[in-house]
C-alpha cells in the first residue's frame, strides 16, 4: 500500500467520525431548544438570576456572534446578554479602575499644612 492510500483512508475517517459527531451536536441543541421553550411556556415570567449566572452567561454569549445567538432559543433576550456582558464583564477592567486611591479629607489636611510651614520644600533652585 502507498502512503498517499493510507493518508486519504485517515482523512476519510476522520471526516466521518467529525460529521456524526457535528450531527449528534445538532440533534442535542435543538433539543436543549425545544427544553427552553417549554420552560417558558410553563414559567411564564421573567427569571431571577445571580449575578454569577448573569456573568457566566454573558461571557459565553459574547464569544458567539448575534447571528448565530439568533439561531437559539434563550432565557432572556440577546440584549439583555449584551448588556450584561458590558456592565458585570467589560467595565470591570476599565481604566477608570486603576491609579491611585482617593486621599481622606485628613491626610489632605495635614499634607496642606506640612507644605504651608515648609514653603521652601518645594522650591526650585
Amino acid at each position: 500500500m502507498s502512503k498517499d492510500l493510507i493518508d486519504t483512508e485517515n482523512v476519510l475517517l476522520v471526516v466521518a467520525c467529525a460529521g456524526a459527531i457535528n450531527q449528534e451536536l445538532y440533534q442535542l441543541i435543538e433539543l436543549l431548544n425545544l427544553e427552553i421553550q417549554i420552560l417558558k411556556r410553563l414559567l411564564n415570567k421573567r427569571p431571577k438570576l445571580h449575578n454569577d449566572e448573569r456573568r457566566r452567561l454573558a461571557a459565553m454569549a459574547n464569544e458567539l456572534d448575534r447571528r448565530i445567538l439568533k439561531l437559539s432559543e434563550h432565557i432572556v433576550t440577546i440584549d439583555s446578554l449584551r448588556r450584561w456582558y458590558r456592565k458585570l464583564i467589560a467595565r470591570t477592567y476599565t481604566a477608570k479602575n486603576r491609579g491611585r486611591k482617593r486621599m481622606d479629607a485628613n491626610q489632605e489636611a495635614l499634607i496642606c499644612k506640612i507644605a504651608l510651614a515648609n514653603p521652601t520644600w518645594a522650591r526650585m533652585r
